[in-house]
């Protein structure tokens, strides 16, 4: 049941089936910190370009974060009444 609990030797196994599949594509594999947490100062920057009117996709680009992190954590902004829908900042 090595397959099943051995998360390295799993991920070896597939990176080889893909290679013999498809030999000339390069593989990549996520980011370990693809999950990290705004800091205060990303937050801060993230307020002030959205009070400016930038697209999440521009404030992506900005933060070097993905689209979808942006909207969640404005989301979240929102939820915690940090933010409100289509206005202003609230501090």
């Amino acid at each position: 049941m090595k397959y099943k609990g051995d998360w390295n030797w799993r991920f070896e196994r597939e990176k080889e089936i893909y290679r013999q599949q498809f030999p000339d594509y390069e593989l990549l594999t996520s980011s370990s910190d693809r999950h990290k947490n705004y800091s205060p100062q990303e937050t801060e920057i993230l307020m002030a370009l959205y009070k400016e009117g930038k697209t999440y996709r521009e404030i992506a680009e900005e933060l070097g974060r993905s689209y979808w992190s942006v909207a969640y954590k404005l989301a979240e902004m929102r939820k915690e009444k940090r933010l409100r829908q289509g206005q202003s900042l609230l501090f």
